[in-house]
């Protein structure tokens, strides 16, 4: 009931899609930590009722530390402390990253305050509380310089491989399906190394296997949690079972700028330009073939 009338009393906040559900994330925590426990792997206290088994596919153990430091404030002015932390933290870590890698300090801060007021740092501060992606949001730029180190070593880099295992922990323990993505994008990149620059290298391979194994290890406890409550059968997920994409009639007839299931506009332009205009070669055929992947 007391979460309930504080959601009434400020629903101003609870505007845009997912917001509720995950500020329902926030609660549970909080809840927890100000009973001296620690976060169950059921959700009992918020709206999910009888435990909806949410912490599988959304690990919040990145949540913690924000919770635990803006614990002493309400619930509401924690929802807005726990944004602004991520917002500063983005800022502060973009402009970091961007220092280490020999950036001058003025276009680094120019950059990171672009970075974290735009795009969806923004959106997830400003609109829809997106906590789990927002803070793997944190570590954008970590994660792009990590993954071009490793393209550029030719043996073993320990100190990389434990930095690629600890970014992609970071971003299991925050979102799981985000950590799919990130790794299909990998995959991507590496089949254009080998495909079109044809530059097969072992040692890229070797760094990315070890980070992955200090990432599986580290990340035990997320993965164990998440095959445990998907083998108990407990609270399913909406709609498991019943994914569906869209049928290749429906791409081509919905097509629109800023789409998400069907063909954008500028991705068809773009291959317009590419087929008709373009130099037709052996690269250019298999670019096309990444691209449509």
């Amino acid at each position: 009931m007391f979460y309930q009338s504080q959601v009434q009393q400020y629903y101003g906040l609870f505007q845009k899609g997912d917001t509720f559900f995950h500020v329902s994330r926030i609660y549970e925590i909080r809840y927890a930590f100000l009973h001296h426990e620690l976060p169950n792997w059921l959700n009992y206290h918020s709206y999910f009722g009888m435990g909806q088994a949410v912490n599988g596919m959304y690990p919040d153990l990145s949540l913690w530390p924000l919770v635990l430091v803006t614990l002493p404030l309400s619930l509401m002015k924690q929802i807005i402390a726990i944004r602004l932390l991520i917002l500063a933290l983005t800022c502060l870590v973009t402009y970091l990253s961007l220092l280490k890698h020999k950036y001058q300090s003025n276009l680094a801060i120019f950059a990171a305050v672009i970075y974290t007021l735009s795009g969806y740092s923004l959106y997830q501060a400003s609109t829809e509380v997106q906590l789990g992606t927002g803070i793997i949001y944190i570590f954008s730029f970590p994660i792009f310089f990590a993954l071009v180190d490793l393209f550029k070593r030719e043996k073993i880099d320990y100190n990389l491989v434990l930095r690629l295992g600890l970014l992609f922990t970071m971003i299991v323990s925050s979102h799981l399906l985000s950590a799919v993505i990130v790794a299909f994008i990998v995959a991507l990149l590496l089949l254009y190394r080998w495909l079109i620059d044809r530059d097969f290298n072992w040692a890229v391979l070797a760094n990315l296997a070890l980070s992955g194994v200090i990432a599986a290890i580290l990340s035990l406890p997320v993965l164990y949690r998440y095959f445990y409550l998907s083998r108990s059968g407990l609270a399913k997920p909406y709609g498991q079972g019943m994914i569906i994409a869209e049928s290749v009639q429906k791409m081509l007839s919905d097509i629109d700028w800023s789409t998400r299931t069907t063909f954008s506009v500028v991705s068809l332009v773009l291959l317009a330009i590419c087929l008709f205009f373009g130099k037709k070669s052996e690269k250019m055929v298999k670019l096309l073939f990444l691209g449509s992947v």
